[in-house]
């Protein structure tokens, strides 16, 4: 995954386990829409693994890890669909909040919207 290069790179991905990989968690470096640190890119647990904490001991294992490069300043930020409750009760598990919502909007007759 492209996505997860980056990550890479930077030290910032990171295998879930128990006794084999179950997922991986990962956050890049991205000053962008006006904020100033890391971009979650990933996190994901095995389905038959959901529902343990795992996905919320992970976000906590990459704020910790994010502690130790992180400049004064940096915050942690990401997208999460609204829809995706779990993601959503993750993040704000270790207190990131809601702090501006994007809606796409295309003329009608453009690619890209629903008819």
């Amino acid at each position: 995954m492209e996505e997860l290069h980056q990550p890479e790179e930077e030290g910032l991905l990171f295998t879930v386990r128990t006794a084999e990989p179950i997922g991986v968690v990962a956050a890049k470096r991205d000053d962008s829409y006006g904020m100033t640190g890391f971009c979650v890119q990933e996190i994901t647990v095995d389905e038959e693994f959901c529902g343990r904490g795992l996905g919320t001991a992970s976000l906590h294992h990459l704020c910790r890890k994010l502690g130790e490069v992180a400049a004064a300043g940096d915050i942690l930020w990401g997208t999460v669909h609204a829809d995706n409750l779990p993601s959503l009760n993750n993040a704000r598990s270790v207190g990131r909040e809601e702090v501006a919502t994007s809606m796409w909007v295309t003329p009608t007759g453009f690619s890209g919207m629903p008819a």
